[in-house]
């Protein structure tokens, strides 16, 4: 198969009700390669896999286990470096876009100087939903956190000496980035969000501004973006929270999680809609009056 000009690797576990979109929408979004690992599935991502209408551009590699997403992404980077020039590692729960709907390699393409770039987010919540509804996911969660959020978890703690009590001391949620990376200059993922790049190089903001870590210097949003539909319904969220999390670490509580989600129903977005109309299913959330 010809070398992609941008591929998703992703890790997935029990995603077939939401499969086929995310797929069907990052290929509209330009991405020509996925290569999904999936962590001990039981459900029918076989199905939905099939119905997205891109299967043809998917591989599908088994990552058993706990832990596995750092695991995968350093798999991905070693066995597919050849296969793109740049790979976007993201979850099954994320939508990386362009706001002004150019396709993403032409977006990427001013970046080539550089081995990565960090994508900022917007997370959304609820909305409102106690049970997963009929329909996308892209239509249906429309209300978010304001820019700037910030939540006390401790991860998210500029500094561990800063006083965890002050909400001063924390990061805003928006600046924690996924990678977008050049995986030829990429040696390994360090965290599910940041990745060590060769002789030392430093990913980038959109904006152009060099950065290590998982944290971005700023949040812009005007040229890439990531929805992070975090929670979907109230149900999901606690199903969500019963699985646990892909990476390490003691995972947060419901109680915790539920009290996050409250605040990432702050605001109204309808920003992807224009992108997402076109997806099999789609059916406008807001019609106008007769």
């Amino acid at each position: 198969m010809a070398r992609a000009d941008l591929a998703i690797g992703a890790v997935f576990r029990d995603e077939a009700p939401y499969l086929a979109e995310w797929l069907a929408f990052h290929a509209r979004m330009g991405v020509e390669r996925f290569f999904l690992y999936d962590n001990g599935s039981t459900d029918d991502w076989q199905v939905a896999l099939a119905a997205s209408g891109a299967s043809e551009r998917v591989t599908v590699l088994s990552c058993p286990g706990p832990e596995g997403q750092v695991r995968a992404y350093r798999d991905c980077l070693e066995r597919f470096r050849e296969a793109a020039d740049w790979i976007a590692f993201i979850d099954l729960d994320e939508f990386l876009f362009a706001p002004d709907g150019r396709p993403l390699p032409a977006v990427l393409e001013p970046y080539r100087a550089h081995p990565a770039v960090g994508v900022n987010w917007m997370v959304f919540g609820t909305g409102g939903h106690a049970a997963r509804p009929d329909g996308l996911v892209t239509r249906n969660y429309v209300r978010r956190g304001a820019t700037g959020v910030v939540v006390p978890y401790r991860p998210y703690l500029r500094s561990p000496e800063l006083d965890p009590r002050r909400i001063e001391s924390y990061r805003p949620t928006n600046s924690h980035v996924k990678s977008i990376v050049q995986p030829r200059r990429t040696l390994r993922a360090v965290t599910p969000h940041h990745f060590a790049h060769a002789g030392g190089e430093s990913a980038v903001t959109e904006n152009g501004e060099p950065f290590d870590g998982p944290w971005s210097p700023s949040v812009s949003l005007s040229r890439l973006r990531i929805n992070h539909y975090w929670s979907k319904s109230a149900a999901e969220l606690e199903a969500k929270t019963a699985r646990g999390v892909a990476w390490r670490g003691l995972p947060p509580t419901l109680d915790f999680n539920r009290s996050v989600e409250r605040l990432m129903n702050s605001e109204t977005d309808t920003t992807i809609f224009p992108l997402a109309r076109g997806l099999p299913g789609w059916q406008p959330l807001f019609r106008a009056p007769r």
